[in-house]
């Protein structure tokens, strides 16, 4: 079972949903243009890639992580800019 809040997954992690679908992370913190809504992530079909659909959801919805992508020092700093980015909205 995935623990919310530990650290952002990096892009590459495959993840299952609590409704089932299962995602490859490829972005963070996407805005939806016709409501404003910001989700935590957004990720691809992990079995067919890339479709015409966008794929967004929230730390929230992730039932289990399948695959953990890789990880840098990069994904390290974008990972400490996120959280106190979300700590400061609490």
């Amino acid at each position: 079972m995935y623990k919310k809040g530990d650290s952002v997954l990096p892009l590459g992690t495959v993840v299952t949903l609590k409704n089932d679908e299962s995602y490859m992370i490829m972005g963070y913190k996407v805005k939806e243009e016709k409501t404003g809504k910001i989700y935590d992530y957004i990720g691809c079909d992990s079995n067919y890639g890339m479709t015409v659909k966008d794929n967004t959801f929230n730390e929230e919805d992730i039932k289990e992580v399948t695959f953990r992508g890789f990880t840098d020092p990069t994904i390290m700093k974008i990972n400490e800019i996120i959280r106190k980015e979300e700590n400061k909205n609490e």
